[in-house]
């Protein structure tokens, strides 16, 4: 005897809350599109011939989702409809088939897997569900794990929105119906069911073309033959014999290296001619510049970099590092004892400060550093002086060097009448030519003897 029910909405129950290389598909025919499905014959055979029996015997015909779990599954195979007397029937079952759960075929999205009974792995019979996501972590491994005996390889798109519908508590078996259109006077019709008008078996088998992306870098795969747009959509099903071809997009920051699979190779374009179920990789790489930091001058330093790569320390007189197309390097060049940070050359940076380089292009910078010269002693005359009070001083140097004096006060030197503060608390550089006459002006009374050096 076929169980029946006939639902009716009352105020208390209505609230809205790649595996085988030749496949036997199947067309679901649903009010909201088609959904097309190959089959894993071969890694699920049972299952796959337990759910034939069912379309070939019509059983699915007029059927409906009957549940759906957000961001889980969508489900049916369970239950009729009759617009005429607006009953329900429950599909007659077959004996229930053994379990073929396996890890290679595991409950991904877009898969279809058996509904069961808790706690019997072997209770399967007429109910299928989609699965809406990754359920690996879930359905793997309850139950004896839920059987995955085919995938979508076209429709996607229709079961994402059948699980984007509205729901309604109808009691029972249907306490998460989707509804296409919310029923009116607390009565289901058939125009607000996801209804499957049908499940056919398809004479000319449709093949899955899948594209996967690898590399460091990124970018777009479609297909001149509707279907592939990668990105988002990187699988589709084609009849036998269809040729498709396959172009490949860089983006901005990267290059494309090549094609794999479906003998393809080379950076043109990929023609696929579908005779097997395909899978094709484009591979996109970072596009990099070269980094290239030299030190030069007499004198020593460090020249280290963020993000790292840039290493030069004592020894060093070059370092290289590759960063990716667009990466901002700053550099920071630190003196040794004994030298001063002179300044950059290159990667449009100067001065002493931090050096920030934009990596657009291949870049060449350097850090030069000069060794410091002690030329002789400058002595106080008077040996005390007073704040704002001004000294003569006298150094010996080679006309090409530039005397530098040094000491720990801030201070201002006075060369032929012209003030010149110093560039740092302690230094004031004045040229060799002038130091046989030159004052010199403390910030502080002070009495010592400073020590000439040279840059």
């Amino acid at each position: 005897m076929k169980l029946q029910w006939r639902i009716w909405l009352t105020v208390l129950c209505f609230m809205m809350i790649p595996w085988t290389s030749q496949a036997t598909t199947v067309t679901l025919q649903t009010s909201l599109g088609r959904i097309e499905i190959s089959l894993f014959d071969s890694t699920a055979p049972r299952t796959v011939a337990n759910f034939l029996s069912y379309v070939n015997s019509g059983a699915y015909n007029l059927s409906f989702i009957h549940r759906k779990v957000p961001r889980f599954i969508i489900q049916g195979g369970g239950y009729t409809w009759n617009e005429a007397s607006l009953f329900v029937t429950r599909i007659t079952a077959n004996p229930p088939v053994a379990n073929e759960f396996s890890v290679d075929r595991s409950n991904i999205r877009g898969t279809i897997a058996m509904a069961k009974l808790g706690e019997n792995p072997d209770s399967a019979t007429t109910e299928w569900f989609i699965n809406l996501t990754d359920n690996s972590e879930n359905l793997n491994n309850q139950n004896g794990g839920f059987t995955v005996f085919g995938e979508v390889t076209d429709g996607m798109a229709v079961v994402d929105a059948i699980a984007a519908l509205p729901i309604v508590n109808a009691c029972g078996a249907f306490t998460t119906l989707p509804v296409v259109t919310q029923p009116t006077s607390g009565q289901i019709h058939q125009t607000n069911l996801v209804m499957i008008d049908s499940i056919t078996i398809n004479s000319d088998p449709v093949l899955s073309l899948s594209v996967e992306k690898r590399g460091t870098g990124g970018g777009r795969v479609t297909s001149r033959t509707a279907g592939i747009n990668c990105g988002s959509d990187c699988s589709e099903g084609y009849a036998t014999g269809t040729r498709v071809v396959l172009k490949a997009t860089p983006n901005s920051v990267s290059f494309f290296s090549g094609w794999s699979g479906g003998n393809c190779s080379g950076i043109g374009t990929c023609a696929v001619t579908m005779n097997t179920n395909e899978t094709i990789t484009a591979t996109f790489v970072r596009i990099t510049h070269l980094l290239t930091v030299n030190k030069s001058g007499a004198g020593g330093g460090s020249v280290t970099s963020n993000p790292s790569g840039i290493s030069c320390v004592a020894g060093c007189i070059t370092s290289l590092k590759s960063y990716n197309s667009n990466t901002n390097v700053t550099l920071a060049a630190i003196p040794g004892s004994g030298s001063t940070f002179f300044g950059w050359l290159g990667g449009g940076c100067s001065g002493v400060g931090a050096c920030m380089v934009t990596m657009s292009a291949d870049q060449t910078v350097t850090a030069v550093f000069k060794a410091n010269q002690t030329i002789g002693n400058i002595t106080f005359v008077p040996a005390t002086l007073t704040v704002g009070g001004t000294t003569a001083v006298s150094a010996t140097a080679t006309s090409r060097l530039a005397v530098t004096f040094r000491s720990t006060t801030p201070t201002i030197c006075t060369v032929s009448g012209r003030t010149i503060t110093g560039a740092q608390a302690g230094r004031c550089t004045i040229s060799a030519r002038q130091a046989g006459n030159t004052n010199y002006n403390p910030a502080t009374s002070v009495s010592r003897n400073l020590t000439v050096t040279t840059p």
